[in-house]
């Protein structure tokens, strides 16, 4: 069982160095070494009670371990939203227990606010499908609160009617396995692209340019 998560850890420190090469072959394997590392995680997952047989220092040091990773995959993950953002106008703040899809059209950035199951916006937002930015908001993100660039809170909530029945993730995911599944964030995208056409916008657009991205 410790040789499993020893492997965990070294597998993922290795993809980490491993992610630097730009190369056709190494993507290939990167996507070979990504399918294994998450096999091994759910392996670990669903050890379950055997984790009872380890002391609580040991714990301690895998939870520790597994975090400094998390933390250094998150720095990374930051600086490549960083990169999609539209020119001029801000990062927005991401809302914690969902996220927010985003789409660029016709150099105005657009952002859908999304909680996960069992949360809901503190604001009404049924009429209010998404936020947006560009030259014809001085490049400062539309908002319910009061300037800046939070658009969106999700609170903890049975029930989910402040939103429109778009803006919630479906009952078995949530945001942070959106992102981790392409088809899934593109679902998202493309349904947030056809509102905002129906809604008068362009089909011109650069799917390179959309993503969707999570809170804590």
């Amino acid at each position: 069982m410790l040789s499993i998560l020893r492997t965990f850890l070294v597998m993922l420190l290795l993809a980490g160095a491993a992610w630097s090469l730009p190369d056709d072959d190494v993507a290939e394997e990167h996507e070979q070494l990504i399918h294994f590392i998450t096999g091994r995680m759910w392996d670990i997952t669903y050890l379950g009670d055997s984790l009872k047989v380890l002391n609580r220092t040991h714990i301690n040091a895998l939870v520790w371990s597994v975090q400094e990773v998390l933390d250094t995959l998150k720095a990374y993950q930051k600086k490549a939203y960083q990169a999609l953002k539209p020119p001029i106008c801000p990062l927005p703040q991401v809302p914690n227990n969902g996220g927010l899809v985003c789409v660029n059209l016709k150099h105005v950035a657009y952002c859908k606010p999304m909680c996960n199951k069992g949360f809901d916006f503190n604001f009404l937002r049924t009429s209010r499908l998404y936020e947006e930015c560009g030259k014809h908001t001085n490049f400062k993100w539309t908002t319910q609160f009061i300037g800046g660039t939070r658009l969106a809170e999700c609170i903890a909530s049975d029930t989910t009617v402040s939103g429109d029945p778009t803006s919630y993730f479906p009952a078995d995911t949530t945001c942070q396995k959106t992102i981790a599944n392409s088809t899934m964030e593109d679902t998202q995208i493309h349904t947030f692209i056809n509102e905002l056409i129906w809604n008068g916008g362009t089909w011109n657009h650069n799917m390179k340019l959309h993503y969707v991205i999570c809170g804590n």
